[in-house]
This record gives structure tokens, C-alpha cells and sequence, in this order.
């Protein structure tokens, strides 16, 4: 088993934090993003986990993913233009071999579910579409599926004619095939109208071959593409309580609910709730919360919502 996770890109919807860090490297309920995605693939026991990075992301991942994870077997891919999911998947074909499955995650989505049934599915299907049922179909890409054998895949249809989102969670049991038949059928087709290759197409193509992909349910997502939705994110996995790294000094402080606080950060006289602070800060006379606050900041100025990169 080989995981891919792609994450090339320049993480817009969280500057300016994305400036400093990739996205998966976002302090989140006392961990990082990317130790949540890991904790949900690690028990598969995969031979390789191949990061798809750009130019601007290499240096920060390579060092980070060998100081947090130094037992992993990491491989790497460069993605050098920002083309779309399909093309990012495209970039790691060197690295799969004939006999390889494969799982592909998405970087921004914690996604809960029990990852070991692969292990008892992977003989009835040629792939699995993790979904999940969502009130909003219209927003999503939605799978639809005839008894959870999925039939189509729909980008955000006006008319919705399924509720069941993909959410970035993929397995296909022949990884050489799906990339070297079907999303080079992406590649090969050329850019969409919005100038990139997507690789639900792939899927599509898997479908119109009379492939088996189920379309099974998971238990819960948490996206963590924007501020707001990191810190709903951070609310759901800590369940009221709070989330202390090492060496951290609360001095005077109220802290409230659903609050992370990375290492060697110090807070005084501050009221903090439903908030996200990174490691090396010192907060002073703070009254906050729903804020997301970086690494290495200094502050004594009063606020109630803050966004604050880091340094």
C-alpha cells in the first residue's frame, strides 16, 4: 500500500499563516493537521507515503514531515505549475509500480473513519470513494451510486441528483493502472475550462469502463481549507476542553472552551475561548476568542477576533 498526499499550493484561503507554512502544518486540537490525516492512514501499514509538493512548499515539508514523523518513509514529487488535482496525482507515476495500491488524501480534510475495512473490501471492488451525506450537494461533488456502486460523478450540480459527497479520501486497488490509464486519459484530454486537470475525470473514465468503485460512508470530515473552518475544526475534536503542548505558562487567565495552545507560548491576564495560538507567542491583556493566532507573535493589544500569521 502506497499513500499519496498532495500539498502543492499556494493555501489562499488561510493567509496569511500559508505564508509561513503549508496548510497540513496547521496547529490544530494540540497536533498539526497532517497528524490527524496520518492517525487515520497509519493503521494500512503503507510501504510509502508520496507528498506531492511544489517549489515554494518543498523546503518547509521535507524538514518538517523528517522532524515530526522521522520512522515514516517518505517520498516526494514536485508539482511545478498549480494545474488541478489530476495533474498533482500525475506527478507521482514514477513512483508507482505495476501491483501497487494506492490511497490518495487530500491535505485539508480530516476525515473519521475506520481505514482497516479496505482490508476485508479491497477484494469486491476495483476502488472506494469515501463520501459522506451532506444538506448541500449543490457545493460539492457528489457520487451517484446505484445500491453504493457508484454510477456518476457530478461537480456541484444545480439539481443534485445524490447527496453523497467524495471528500477527498480515494482508494483504487491497481495504483498503476488508475494513473496510467485513466488520469493519463485526464492528462491526455487536456486542461477544463478552468485550466486544470481534475481528477474526479479519472473516475468518470474508471466508471464508463464498467469499473467497480464503491461509494462508502464515513463517519464524520473536518475541512481545514479557511480560518473559520479550522477553528470549527479544533471546536469538534476537543469537545469543550483544552489542549496544552509542552512548556506552556498560563499566568492570571481565563482560559474557556475548545482552546490549543502550542509549545513555549505564554499567556497573562488574557481570556481566550475558541481559539487556535501557536508555539512561541506570548499573549499579554488579551480578551479573545473564534481567532486563530500563528508562532512567534507578540501581543498586548486588546481584540475580540484576530487573525495573526506568524512572527
Amino acid at each position: 500500500m502506497k499513500i499519496i498526499i498532495p500539498i502543492a499550493g499556494k493555501g489562499t484561503r488561510l493567509r496569511p499563516h500559508t505564508y509561513s507554512k503549508p496548510k497540513p502544518f496547521m496547529p490544530i486540537a494540540g497536533k498539526q493537521v497532517i497528524d490527524f490525516i496520518l492517525e487515520t492512514l497509519l493503521p494500512l501499514n503503507p510501504e510509502e507515503i508520496i507528498i506531492v509538493h511544489d517549489r515554494y512548499t518543498e523546503v518547509a515539508v521535507k524538514r518538517v514531515l523528517a522532524e515530526y514523523f522521522p520512522n515514516l518513509n517518505f517520498k516526494f514529487a514536485m508539482q511545478y505549475l498549480p494545474l488541478g488535482t489530476g495533474h498533482a496525482i500525475y506527478q507521482v507515476k514514477a513512483h508507482i509500480k505495476e501491483g501497487d495500491e494506492i490511497i490518495i488524501a487530500y491535505c485539508d480534510m480530516i476525515i473519521g473513519t475506520d481505514i482497516t475495512r479496505i482490508n476485508t473490501l479491497r477484494n469486491t471492488c476495483d476502488g472506494i470513494l469515501f463520501s459522506i451525506e451532506v444538506k448541500d450537494p449543490e457545493n460539492y461533488g457528489v457520487v451517484v451510486h446505484d445500491n453504493f456502486i457508484a454510477t456518476k460523478i457530478v461537480e456541484k450540480p444545480k439539481d443534485a441528483p445524490s447527496n453523497m459527497a467524495n471528500m477527498g479520501l480515494f482508494y483504487f486497488k491497481d495504483g498503476f493502472n488508475f494513473i496510467n490509464t485513466y488520469v493519463q486519459k485526464v492528462m491526455d484530454k487536456g486542461k477544463n475550462v478552468k485550466g486544470e486537470y481534475y481528477l474526479t475525470d479519472a473516475f468518470t473514465y474508471m466508471i464508463e469502463d464498467n469499473k467497480r468503485l464503491l461509494v462508502e460512508k464515513i463517519d464524520y470530515v473536518l475541512d481545514t481549507g479557511t480560518v473559520d473552518k479550522l477553528i470549527e475544526a479544533n471546536k469538534f475534536l476537543l469537545q469543550g476542553s483544552v489542549a496544552k503542548s509542552d512548556n506552556v505558562v498560563i499566568e492570571n487567565s481565563e482560559i474557556g472552551e475548545n482552546v490549543s495552545i502550542s509549545s513555549n507560548t505564554v499567556i497573562r491576564d488574557c481570556k481566550i475561548s475558541n481559539s487556535i495560538i501557536g508555539s512561541n507567542t506570548v499573549l499579554e491583556g488579551m480578551d479573545i476568542k473564534d481567532s486563530l493566532i500563528g508562532s512567534n507573535v507578540r501581543m498586548k493589544k486588546e481584540g475580540k477576533k484576530l487573525n495573526i500569521g506568524d512572527g
